[in-house]
């Protein structure tokens, strides 16, 4: 049975979220034949300090966005140099992770996080390894510098702008795939009906519904929101994922006692497709997976937050421009937005706009493009 080796930095939900639905795709597609592992490279390598130090990086810039902002355009300015970040700021994760891929010796080596990607491109020319080197790219509209790894086999490109972007940073056509944004595949399974969900979470049927989830750190400004769209008695059913943000799960919980209107409170969740089926809206920040898993579903995504300028804050542009989203920064545009969708028909409007959007098409077509090409690869 041929290997598959998935590895990921941790840095937010999103890296995990693609890797897993590209794995449950070939399983679902070639059940039993290939052995399919995903790892955190910097765990698995024994790499803890750079491990740790990227935890506390990521938390921190969700909270401080121009710390993302900052280092992401120093990247982008010093390109290529910027190459050097890893072997002059996280030598121990490149040697370890060298050296993790060369003893695990995998048929393929297929990665959703640019550092991983570019370790194993480096292993390969160093000869540790000699498997394909595959990078998926999960930035939908941003080819941002390490992204373009021209040191790898393949790299996926999930839009137009994203293949430009990597020919103009040298990518040979040859080694850019186009491939969809991987979303996982229990968003494209039969559903419940809604009804038998509202009576679920017990939700008030007259009510339209506002899925509020910000990754799994469950930092985000919609959280502050709530109590105060509840005061202005503003009819709506909540279902808030706070991820693994404990303070934030007891305060959203005290909440629900005494809301006069539905607040159903959860922590970190895998039935993310079921509770986006359930609402009318998703509320959160412009990060690529929730984008594309809310419009897969015909959902618009009202975004209070992005992480960083250079990347997501284009995720937000394309739900702008087809006119699939809103943007709320402060609480005033936030109540503004949703006296709108209580007092007209946006929401009917934005949903079917949804419906129309050619990558969102795309989505719904390519479900099993990834597995197909990653068999023929194999073969």
């Amino acid at each position: 049975m041929k290997t598959i080796l998935m590895p990921i930095v941790e840095a937010g939900a999103g890296h995990l979220a693609t890797a897993k639905a590209i794995r449950d795709g070939i399983e679902a597609c070639y059940p039993g034949k290939y052995a399919i592992t995903i790892v955190e490279l910097s765990e698995a390598s024994g790499a803890l300090k750079e491990h740790e130090f990227m935890r506390k990086y990521w938390r921190y810039s969700l909270a401080h966005r121009w710390m993302a902002d900052l280092s992401m355009t120093l990247m982008e300015l010093f390109h290529p140099i910027s190459r050097l970040y890893l072997p002059l700021f996280m030598p121990g994760l490149l040697k370890k992770g060298i050296e993790y891929y060369a003893s695990v010796k995998p048929d393929l080596i297929l990665s959703t996080h640019f550092f991983a990607i570019t370790i194993a491109a480096i292993a390969k020319r160093k000869k540790r390894i000699s498997c394909p080197v595959v990078g998926v790219i999960t930035d939908p509209f941003s080819p941002f510098s390490w992204w373009c790894e021209k040191r790898a086999d393949y790299l996926f490109a999930p839009s137009d702008e994203v293949e430009k972007g990597l020919l103009r940073r040298g990518v040979k056509p040859s080694q850019i795939v186009r491939m969809p944004f991987p979303i996982e595949r229990k968003f494209y399974d039969p559903l419940p009906a809604r009804e038998l969900l509202f009576e679920r979470y017990n939700l008030n049927p007259s009510y339209q519904t506002l899925l509020v989830v910000y990754g799994g750190e469950g930092i985000g400004k919609a959280y502050d929101f709530i109590p105060r769209i509840i005061e202005r008695r503003m009819p709506f059913n909540w279902l808030v994922v706070c991820g693994r943000n404990k303070p934030l799960y007891e305060k959203m919980m005290e909440l629900s006692k005494t809301s006069p209107y539905p607040v159903r409170v959860f922590e970190f969740v895998d039935n993310m497709h079921e509770l986006m089926h359930t609402a009318d809206i998703v509320v959160g920040k412009a990060g690529p997976s929730v984008l594309f898993e809310s419009m897969l579903l015909g959902k618009p995504l009202l975004a209070t937050d992005y992480s960083t300028y250079m990347t997501e804050r284009k995720n937000l542009l394309f739900a702008l421009k087809h006119h699939a989203g809103w943007w709320a920064p402060d609480f005033l545009s936030f109540l503004t937005v949703l006296e709108t969708v209580l007092t007209t028909n946006v929401l009917k409007t934005y949903q079917d706009n949804i419906s129309n959007i050619p990558l969102v098409k795309q989505l719904r077509e390519g479900r099993d493009n990834i597995a197909h090409w990653v068999d023929t690869l194999l073969k």
